[in-house]
């Protein structure tokens, strides 16, 4: 985590629970784009999506994932 965040590919949220993601998961850079490579999904994501911890949660999450990067 730390070479992203050095990079500027990632930013942890205030919090320091995960990463600063959007609705669908693509993480934010520190610049304030998003990512088209670099997705999070399950406790990553707790910062923007607090119910990222359970099965049914975690797989909620890669199925609207997988429906935003087939599109």
């Amino acid at each position: 985590m730390s070479s992203l965040f050095a990079a500027g590919l990632a930013q942890p949220d205030p919090t320091g629970l995960g990463l600063i993601t959007d609705e669908h998961g693509r993480v934010v850079r520190t610049d304030g784009s998003r990512s088209d490579r670099l997705l999070a999904i399950g406790a990553l994501r707790r910062a923007a999506e607090w119910e990222s911890t359970a099965v049914p949660d975690i797989s909620r999450q890669a199925a609207e994932l997988a429906k935003h990067i087939l599109v």
